[in-house]
């Protein structure tokens, strides 16, 4: 699981790329990206195969999380319909399905600078209830490059067992 050059990808000039997954002793799987996007990257895997990662328009604009299972690569944030942020990066996912990521405030998303990490926890329907520092409740926001980690955002929201990162 991870991310390789496809074909035409010239030396980093035109970065073209996709998330792909390999299970031994066969071949890589490429997975795609979100409709319209041109670059994936895989980042988490679970027990279960399911799979989360970025996926990008041209140019690395419009980041937007995916989960891929059953062989399909969905948006995330088409799984979490009552979100506080907007779902940029899957980071991570553990074996209960309890995805932790990136993301930004709605008002924020465009001008790049204002990032949120978020946890979204399956609610057993397919879709997932998602908790984010930044997020109106919370107002612990961060910017570009000072992460959290998920063992500092998940004991803030207060998961517990369940969401306990690998």
């Amino acid at each position: 699981m991870g991310f390789s050059d496809l074909t035409g990808d010239e030396g980093g000039s035109n970065p073209n790329f996709h998330a792909f997954l390999w299970e031994r002793p066969g071949p890589m799987q490429d997975l795609g990206t979100l409709s319209g996007d041109a670059i994936s990257e895989a980042l988490g895997i679970n027990a279960q195969k399911q799979i989360v990662g970025v996926s990008y328009a041209a140019g690395f604009s419009n980041p937007r999380a995916f989960l891929y299972e059953n062989g399909h690569m969905i948006d995330l944030n088409s799984l979490a319909p009552n979100s506080p942020v907007y779902l940029q990066v899957g980071g991570d996912i553990n074996d209960e399905g309890v995805i932790v990521g990136q993301g930004c405030l709605p008002a924020d998303c465009a001008s790049g600078t204002s990032f949120v990490s978020y946890v979204a926890v399956p609610t057993g329907d397919g879709r997932y209830r998602v908790s984010a520092t930044g997020a109106p409740a919370a107002r612990n926001s961060y910017t570009a490059g000072s992460p959290m980690t998920p063992q500092q955002i998940l004991p803030r929201l207060a998961f517990g067992k369940l969401a306990t990162a690998r």
